[in-house]
């Protein structure tokens, strides 16, 4: 069963570029086609990449079928193909290959319609469907759903335009095995405009690939200054075993610190958090840190929790101490105020 839902952030839009980014949350208004995911498993409705890409765990002999959009965005009638091609996941990056090349993936794969015809502003709706074969192997494979657009770039050349949504698809009997990564060290810098940067190095731990994103809060800096939250500037797309680096890039007034940097990192379902004491050198690369576990309510809220904090140990002690020799005076006062019992009793 599928949740059907208009996705704004499934489209993903590429021009001339085999690499396959991160979403964005745009419109697509900017001349160009548009391709979007409409609908996600019931079981992955909490999963951000389910809803931008077509992420699953199937059994031999399955088959599943997914609701996409394609929208033209130019101001000229288009003719747009529509079809699966092969990817792989290379030095931290899920790219696609080019036009014409296939893998096991996509022979598994096929569209409703191979090519459509849409006027300035128009969207068609279709269906991609993948029929897992009987005798198919375990493993994880990568593919694209294209929507690709020819058009002249000067001359007698032809230009092909591409979008694409991702395909994660793993086979293989029994339950979906685990997705898991590690923060392995963060590491201060300074890029050649001297922005102040940070990089968290992973390492995916798990048995699917996975895309880290997140976001990084800076704490307890000089005269007790906060910064952020910053997202991540690049993020990093990790098979199995691979190790990468999710890159976050700062404001360039911050002074050199030394901060307190806490991570929240996320890819699909999996959210780690890692804090660090970081210094930012004057140029180039600092030294590496190792992380510890952040607190889930440090990271929630980027500031830590308060009742570690000893000056608020002390200002909740005294405020105590306080109410406490109040209660105690009233109740005091009270009892001097009485009147006496009858016949002296107490």
């Amino acid at each position: 069963m599928t949740a059907r839902r208009l996705l704004a952030l499934g489209a993903l839009v590429l021009a001339l570029a085999p690499t396959l980014g991160p979403t964005a949350a745009h419109a697509a208004a900017d001349g160009s086609i548009e391709i979007q995911l409409l609908e996600a498993p019931e079981s992955r409705r909490d999963d951000p990449r389910a809803l931008a890409y077509i992420v699953d765990h199937l059994h031999p002999g399955d088959t599943i079928e997914r609701d996409f959009a394609v929208t033209n965005h130019t101001d000229r009638r288009q003719r747009v193909r529509l079809y699966a091609g092969p990817a792989e996941i290379r030095d931290g990056q899920f790219i696609g290959d080019e036009a014409g090349t296939s893998n096991e993936l996509t022979s598994w794969v096929s569209v409703s319609r191979s090519r459509v015809r849409l006027a300035p502003g128009e969207t068609t709706e279709q269906t991609v469907r993948v029929e897992v074969p009987p005798d198919a192997a375990r493993g994880e494979r990568y593919a694209v759903l294209w929507a690709a657009v020819r058009s002249h770039g000067g001359g007698d050349v032809r230009l092909v335009n591409r979008v694409g949504i991702r395909l994660y698809l793993d086979v293989g009997r029994g339950g979906e095995p685990p997705s898991d990564f590690s923060v392995d060290e963060i590491v201060p810098g300074r890029n050649a405009s001297g922005q102040p940067t940070l990089t968290a190095q992973v390492t995916n731990t798990g048995e699917r690939a996975i895309d880290v994103r997140g976001e990084v809060r800076l704490r307890r800096g000089p005269g007790g200054l906060s910064a952020g939250p910053f997202e991540v500037a690049s993020g990093a797309t990790l098979a199995p075993g691979d190790r990468g680096s999710v890159a976050i890039a700062l404001d360039k007034s911050l002074p050199a610190g030394p901060w307190r940097a806490k991570f929240l990192l996320r890819s699909g379902r999996v959210v780690h958090r890692a804090a660090a004491t970081v210094t930012f050198p004057t140029s180039g690369t600092g030294a590496a840190v190792t992380p510890r576990d952040a607190d889930p309510t440090d990271a929630a809220s980027g500031t830590g929790s308060p009742w570690t904090d000893p000056w608020v140990i002390g200002t909740v002690t005294v405020g105590l101490g306080l109410l406490l020799a109040l209660l105690l005076l009233r109740r005091r006062r009270r009892v001097a105020a009485a009147p006496p019992a009858p016949g002296g009793g107490p």
